[in-house]
């Protein structure tokens, strides 16, 4: 199962990560302000996602729980184990 993704601040290259796209409870969206989060197969958040750069041909919600290949910039959150994706490309994984 995909582990958090390594992360250094300032890092700004895209990164891939392969994970279900599920809903973030209420305590992580007050935490985050960010409404979906990728999970592994034992329900361990590995980044929220945020799909605002999300290009317009791409709609998010036929992605949602789903087992999907994400990329796009990692950011830390607030909260410095929270990792944040601006997903750039989203594809479904089989």
């Amino acid at each position: 199962p995909q582990a958090k993704p390594s992360f250094e601040p300032g890092d700004n290259s895209t990164k891939t990560i392969e994970g279900i796209i599920v809903s973030s409870n209420s305590f992580e969206f007050k935490r985050t302000g960010i409404r979906f989060k990728l999970i592994n197969d034992n329900n361990r958040t590995i980044a929220f996602v945020d799909p605002k750069n999300l290009p317009e041909y791409l709609v998010f919600t036929d992605y949602i729980n789903a087992r999907v290949i994400a990329s796009g910039p990692l950011t830390e959150g607030k909260n410095d184990t929270d990792l944040i994706l601006s997903v750039r490309n989203l594809k479904k994984k089989n």
